[in-house]
């Protein structure tokens, strides 16, 4: 697996597509090798703001956010800095995405992971790139610790970097296999990582809730560029300022394409948090990474895993103590990780034991839940090249 037992440090040599990262905090990220790709409207369909395309180059490899932040991330947060915890709608927290966070709560969220972790700071209070020496940078690969994804970052990992295939939304043309949106949403967020994850692994890339970038909103250039940032509010002339932050990917009430890949929205950098828009993390790849891990929860929570495939075969049971219902119910079985997968059973009745078997699917950890009527239940499983066999009994 590439760890070593020399010492109580868990180092990063080489990462493979796929690869994820759990941090210290426990949120997942996923590693994404730089590269070039087309950014902007490249179906003809979209926005003027998502003109003209153009070629980006990416020099440097990051990590993003596996899914965005969530209440029960976010709340942590409030709860260790005693800062105000933001609404809900009425919604309810814990996996859902957080929302009425401002640009700001999104970088103090940031650099408190990083103080939290032992790294240095990648914001200063302007939301400025800080480097490893705590001077202001224009360059992202500088930034050592968390912070928001460029604008450009978050389109490259949202098309699926140098996998992609070149889908509309992340991970499919079909937006109602990846995105929360008007047609599906039920007017409201919806928890991370429900829906299929794009060609990296990457989750609600479109839809759900628009997403927070570091840079400054302006209109897109007609040439080439290689590790864009926009650092500093657009001048307008006559000494007025453009102090708008850039959004990105479409929110649980956008139609149709307004939530590809290309789609792109500004709010004002100052303004309090609204319902309709979050954030995920993102931070640069360092050769020197590194992270203190636990011995005895280092398999399973500091992995990285081989390029390949594996099977997942499992029986799952409805316990006997179901039977005295006299009912049926459909019997539902998922999967949640590197791409996520569902197979459904009908009029499944207790004390039927139901075999189930997914086939090619790539290394990494897995989230497999099975849900009877209103009964469910999950467990953790990791795939790595081989094949993998286990039972599941709803009591």
């Amino acid at each position: 697996m590439g760890n070593s037992s020399e010492s109580q440090i868990w180092k990063f040599s080489t990462v493979k597509v796929g690869a994820f990262l759990k941090t210290p905090s426990g949120i997942e990220m996923v590693y994404v090798e730089g590269g070039t790709f087309t950014m902007g409207d490249t179906w003809g369909d979209g926005d003027d703001d998502e003109k003209p395309t153009h070629k980006v180059t990416l020099t440097y490899d990051f990590y993003i956010g596996k899914y965005e932040t969530t209440f029960d991330e976010y709340d942590a947060f409030c709860e260790a800095t005693g800062r105000e915890k933001p609404k809900d709608k009425g919604w309810g927290r814990g996996q859902r995405p957080v929302i009425y966070v401002s640009w700001h709560d999104a970088i103090a969220y940031c650099n408190w992971l990083s103080e939290k972790e032992g790294l240095p700071k990648a914001n200063n209070g302007s939301g400025d790139f800080l480097g490893s020496d705590g001077k202001i940078t224009t360059d992202p690969d500088k930034a050592v610790g968390y912070r928001l994804p460029t604008e450009a970052e978050w389109e490259y990992a949202a098309r699926g970097g140098k996998y992609s295939k070149g889908y509309k939304y992340s991970g499919s043309n079909d937006g109602e296999e990846v995105a929360w949106f008007s047609g599906n949403s039920g007017d409201r967020t919806r928890d991370v990582g429900r829906l299929s994850a794009n060609e990296l692994g990457i989750f609600d890339m479109s839809g759900n809730v628009w997403e927070l970038c570091n840079d400054w909103s302006s209109l897109y250039p007609s040439t080439s560029q290689i590790d864009p940032y926009i650092y500093g509010p657009i001048h307008l002339g006559y000494g007025d300022y453009k102090y708008y932050k850039v959004i990105r990917g479409g929110y649980w009430y956008s139609r149709d394409s307004e939530f590809s890949v290309a789609t792109r929205e500004e709010v004002y950098y100052s303004l309090n948090g609204n319902y309709d828009r979050g954030f995920r993390i993102a931070k640069t790849a360092q050769s020197s990474d590194s992270y203190p891990y636990n011995t005895d929860t280092q398999s399973s929570n500091y992995n990285t895993y081989s390029e390949g495939t594996g099977k997942l075969t499992l029986v799952v049971t409805v316990g006997l103590t179901k039977i005295f219902f006299l009912t049926t119910h459909d019997l539902v079985v998922s999967i949640r990780g590197p791409i996520s997968k569902e197979q459904t059973f009908k009029d499944i009745s207790a004390g039927s034991p139901v075999q189930v078997a997914f086939y090619d699917i790539p290394n990494g950890e897995y989230q497999v839940e099975a849900k009877w009527g209103d009964d469910v239940i999950a467990k953790s499983i990791v795939v790595n090249g081989d094949t993998v066999d286990f039972q599941m009994i709803i009591y």
